[in-house]
């Protein structure tokens, strides 16, 4: 039987804890697979209850747990794998080694995560969470490639067992797709076309998961190009204003963090703020001295340079010419 790429063993070993297999719902679990017993572990001021069901194409894992304290669980993953993850009810954040931070899920909520293989760190506040896994074999990642773009990146680097984890951004987990997670818990696999039923399911929870993900991406793309779009209006505006240029003028002038910045600047202008700048400069440069009778000096001044002889430098640094030469080249 295919086992889950994810697994704690190493930790229960440590612990000297073995696992406990039973057939009655435990009093704590609400979200059981269909006919599948239970493996239940007891930790200090916690209880953990598994369920594990390969099928055809997929892994399906549902735990279960009831903490009085906020606790954390090590856990390994054996091959690398790409994974669906809904989480019912409760709060989880994942940490990767030395203690990267991941990912944080909220209750109510599902992502799409790649996880190289290596270990890893649960961390969960006190109370009741409740989550399924469901791992995807590695014959699939064609397929999804084809029909689902906004995964792209993430099977990128499922298929060539990139070392780093990545997560696509989580959604609140809508009633349509509770009803396919629920098809998938309570559907019973005794024939192969009980299989196909599950992985038909399963494959409509990530083409809707897919869809709004696309959404989200759209409208984040839009707003970051009408961001780009002021930015670069801004930038055109001041490029002979040292003062306005200034990072945290920008940033104050818009709202905006520094890393929001950079990565706006980085849609929009595919360069940062400090080479547009340049650049900008270095255009109104040359146009000034084609279209203009402007001496050196005051385009100097005119595009934001102090220094006459170290724009003369800089210009023939990049152009090749020096402006003067260059004037009377273009004349």
């Amino acid at each position: 039987m295919r086992k889950s790429p994810f697994h704690i063993a190493p930790f229960l070993a440590i612990r000297g804890i073995q696992p406990i297999s039973t057939r009655s719902k435990p009093d704590f679990v609400r979200y059981p697979l269909q006919a599948v017993p239970w493996e239940l572990i007891h930790l200090p001021d916690c209880r953990i209850a598994l369920q594990s069901r390969p099928c055809l194409g997929v892994h399906i894992q549902l735990v279960e747990i009831s903490s009085t304290a906020a606790m954390h669980i090590p856990y390994s993953v054996a091959v690398p794998c790409c994974c669906l993850v809904a989480l019912f009810e409760g709060e989880l954040a994942l940490y990767g080694q030395a203690q990267q931070h991941l990912f944080r899920l909220p209750s109510n909520s599902i992502c799409l995560g790649y996880h190289p293989a290596g270990e890893y760190l649960l961390q969960f506040p006190a109370g009741e969470h409740r989550f399924m896994l469901i791992s995807i074999d590695r014959e699939w990642p064609c397929d999804l490639k084809m029909h689902f773009p906004a995964f792209a990146e993430l099977l990128s680097f499922w298929l060539s067992a990139r070392p780093a984890a990545i997560f696509l951004p989580y959604i609140p987990l809508s009633k349509a797709v509770c009803v396919l997670l629920d098809k998938i818990r309570f559907s019973p696999i005794r024939k192969f076309k009980d299989s196909l039923g599950v992985l038909c399911a399963f494959e409509q929870c990530i083409a809707r998961y897919h869809k709004q993900l696309s959404r989200q991406q759209h409208a984040t793309n839009s707003r970051l190009a009408a961001a780009g779009q002021s930015l670069q209006d801004y930038l055109l505006s001041n490029y002979n204003d040292d003062l306005a240029l200034r990072i945290c003028v920008i940033c104050r002038q818009f709202g905006w963090t520094k890393s929001q910045l950079s990565r706006i600047a980085a849609v929009q202008l595919k360069k940062s703020i400090r080479q547009y700048i340049g650049d900008s400069r270095l255009d109104r440069a040359c146009l000034l001295l084609r279209k203009s009778t402007l001496s050196i000096v005051a385009i100097s001044l005119e595009t934001g340079y102090t220094d006459p002889d170290y724009f003369s430098k800089l210009f023939k640094r990049k152009m090749g010419l020096s402006p003067t030469d260059y004037r009377n080249k273009e004349a």
